[in-house]
């Protein structure tokens, strides 16, 4: 892990990756229909396969479930800008969003990533009634860890996309998300 709090991969040992620059909030956050989050998980010096995405849903959503996760790379970091992002691989299939508990895509990814890679995660929740409550990121002060599209095409269905930065005093940005290997 780098002095920042952001992870890079340097072995095989470690298995799950998420933001640790950012801190988590407080509450419940009611996610917002057709918004797509992305969170900057870490750097990787060598190739990988990341196989998914999880995430903690605190209350569930409702309806018919429309949502999805994705692996996306940046050629760049963060840094306190807009970045265009590109889909390693992203899928709607996963498990119930009408439960709680931890959640993430039913069948692994297999789309390896790129050594020297900036590696993220993507979500975008539209269920026909009311969207999930996540275990919320807290702030990231503007540096561009997290970033959000509004009224975002489905993931499965772009090869690219490119979100805004959250306000700096936005508090309880959007969802944790976590990079997993296995």
């Amino acid at each position: 892990m780098s002095g920042l709090g952001i992870q890079v991969w340097t072995d095989n040992d470690i298995r799950c990756f998420r933001n640790h620059y950012v801190q988590y909030g407080t509450g419940n956050l009611l996610l917002t229909k057709d918004s797509a989050y992305f969170v900057y998980c870490g750097f990787s010096p060598q190739a990988i396969i990341p196989k998914y995405v999880g995430f903690l849903v605190r209350n569930a959503g409702s309806g018919t479930q429309t949502a999805e996760i994705g692996i996306y790379t940046s050629t760049q970091p963060p840094r306190k800008s807009a970045l265009t992002l590109t889909k390693v691989e992203a899928t709607g299939s996963m498990d119930s969003l009408t439960s709680t508990g931890m959640k993430r895509n039913s069948s692994a990814f297999t789309t390896e990533v790129d050594a020297g890679s900036h590696i993220w995660a993507g979500f975008r929740p539209s269920m026909s009634g009311n969207q999930p409550r996540v275990l919320p990121y807290g702030w990231d002060g503007g540096m561009g860890y997290y970033q959000i599209e509004t009224s975002a095409s489905a993931l499965t269905a772009v090869a690219s996309n490119t979100p805004a930065l959250v306000s700096e005093s936005t508090i309880n940005m959007g969802p944790v998300l976590q990079v997993e290997l296995d």
